[in-house]
């Protein structure tokens, strides 16, 4: 399962060596995360609680701002 999970999805280039979106969740019995975004890459979450605790200002724009 593991050789040819490499050879469909070779995931050379991955975070844990497995691509969530293709078939590498038939490897992973169950993944427990605080921060599903991790999993994909960033982590989203936990990147915006740590700037906004050493207070870096963040702004988002919008089509309406712009």
């Amino acid at each position: 399962l593991i050789r040819r999970t490499i050879e469909i999805d070779k995931p050379y280039d991955c975070a844990g060596a497995y691509k969530y979106e293709s078939v590498g969740p038939l490897l992973i019995e169950s993944v427990k995360v605080s921060d599903a975004t991790a999993i994909i890459g960033l982590p989203v979450v936990t990147t915006l609680q740590l700037l906004r605790k050493i207070k870096f200002p963040l702004t988002f724009k919008t089509k309406e701002s712009v």
